[in-house]
């Protein structure tokens, strides 16, 4: 279940993170880094549930054997308490936790396991416990929970997850972001091998409502599906619509397939590129 939570972006910072300011070089930058921040929230999940899943599998009695790869670092510590009901699991990353992948963790991920995640109607309860990463040298500071349930297959044979993120916050050093949001993942590749982590890709489609710390609100949702897989950082496709309390419109398009973090932003009739964290 290595899913990636495609989380929502804030209002005015996204309004403004891609209308370019020819006169005024200095804020261009600034809202070419807002969009930068986006990306950040965007794939705030992805780690989340897919560290959630690897601790899971590597954990006897959880649904799966230890599996042959992965994103975990030897500094992540998973307990597991198999004499509660539900199961409970904590996930713990000492100091600045490096991983495998290179991203760098802190804080825990406490989790309640209702049922093996390989069987139909299986959901594990995330909750995030002074949990983050470091971007760009600075703490992004993450709150909130997440239900992942398992759907069974849907008519074309693939397994499909949703989930539901409630009062998710994405703490910068300025500024804030909350939203709830709920998502379906179609598991397209790699849901047949799943003592292999590095195959795995994901249709997203869902949409979401937030407000940003300045309690400007927005709505969000996903036109083109977004696709992501485990071995690339960044959504690799897809494309979403968020609307502003303003009544502006903004689209962000991912791409058509590349692993790369070349992204463009539309507004008011143009278009501007960005690169996502």
């Amino acid at each position: 279940m290595y899913l990636l939570v495609a989380a929502v972006a804030s209002t005015t910072i996204l309004t403004t993170s891609c209308e370019k300011d020819d006169d005024d070089p200095n804020a261009a930058d600034a809202q070419t880094k807002a969009s930068m921040d986006y990306s950040t929230a965007e794939n705030s999940w992805k780690d989340i549930v897919a560290v959630n899943d690897e601790s899971a599998n590597e954990n006897p009695g959880l649904g799966k054997n230890t599996i042959a790869d992965g994103i975990l670092g030897t500094c992540a510590e998973v307990s597991v308490d198999s004499s509660r009901n539900p199961k409970t699991m904590t996930i713990t990353f000492t100091g600045n936790c490096t991983g495998n992948d290179g991203r760098i963790r802190f804080g825990k991920l406490n989790v309640q396991l209702y049922g093996k995640y390989h069987t139909k109607g299986s959901y594990a309860v995330i909750t995030l416990d002074g949990y983050g990463v470091i971007v760009n040298g600075d703490s992004v500071k993450q709150e909130g929970k997440l239900t992942v349930k398992n759907m069974g297959t849907n008519t074309a044979g693939k397994q499909v997850f949703d989930l539901v993120v409630e009062n998710h916050k994405v703490t910068f050093n300025t500024h804030s972001w909350t939203w709830n949001s709920t998502r379906s993942y179609e598991w397209t590749d790699g849901y047949n091998t799943p003592l292999i982590a590095i195959d795995n890709v994901w249709d997203i489609t869902g949409s979401a409502v937030g407000v940003k710390s300045d309690n400007t609100t927005y709505s969000l949702t996903i036109v083109k599906p977004l696709n992501v897989a485990i071995l690339c950082k960044w959504i690799r496709a897809g494309s979403i619509n968020i609307q502003y309390n303003a009544g502006t419109t903004q689209t962000l398009d991912f791409g058509s397939g590349n692993c790369d973090n070349n992204a463009t932003c539309s507004v008011g009739g143009k278009t501007y590129d960005f690169k996502m964290n």
